[in-house]
């Protein structure tokens, strides 16, 4: 029930008189359609913008050549380096929707997950260092997708899907055990811990 490559990390993370009752990582790599659809679509707006650099810069090299008065080929000039400024703006926004999108592609695949006597354990070190405390309250709403042997436990009760991601934009929820091994064992573990018996009672 606890997974001997990870133990090491979860038990850094354990409080005075907190007991280690399971540990794992997602067996299988996670997808979701949201993080694919925001890396897809981060790509294509950072090649567009991209691709008006390339039309500034053309504009500047070929304008001042073709213009048939030096007030002409000035304005022309002028005008490439204007778009090619507002043009790498949006590059720059194309670049951090990458990070984000790979973010949310990449970083529930190096989640932790863990259970204590007194709560339940996210730690995300993708990128940037983080934990999250789940309570005993928290993990009481939970929903579980796939089947008995692998699936995922999404805690219901946090804020999760388009306003979390209105709230922080380039920060994913930790509210969920994803793509784990034996999910329903898991979850009886969390209801005979913490409310007594487990669901099959």
């Amino acid at each position: 029930m606890i997974n001997s490559e990870i133990r090491g990390v979860v038990e850094g993370e354990l409080r005075s008189g907190e007991k280690l009752l399971w540990a794992d990582k997602p067996a299988k790599f996670p997808l979701s359609f949201m993080a694919i659809y925001i890396t897809g679509f981060s790509i294509v707006w950072t090649l567009m913008a991209i691709g008006f650099v390339g039309v500034g810069l053309l504009t500047t090299i070929v304008g001042p050549v073709v213009a048939e008065t030096g007030s002409e080929a000035a304005g022309g000039a002028a005008f490439g380096l204007l778009f090619v400024g507002m043009s790498l703006f949006f590059v720059c926004i194309g670049a951090g929707m990458i990070l984000w999108g790979l973010k949310m592609l990449i970083g529930p695949s190096r989640e932790i997950y863990a259970l204590t006597n007194q709560r339940g354990i996210i730690i995300s070190p993708f990128m940037r260092y983080r934990i999250a405390s789940l309570s005993p309250e928290s993990l009481r709403n939970s929903e579980r997708k796939g089947n008995p042997e692998l699936g995922t436990l999404t805690f219901t009760n946090k804020s999760t899907g388009w306003m979390a991601m209105w709230m922080n934009p380039y920060q994913t929820e930790l509210s969920a055990f994803q793509k784990i091994e034996n999910p329903k064992m898991v979850e009886n573990l969390i209801h005979k811990t913490f409310f007594g018996k487990g669901l099959d009672s």
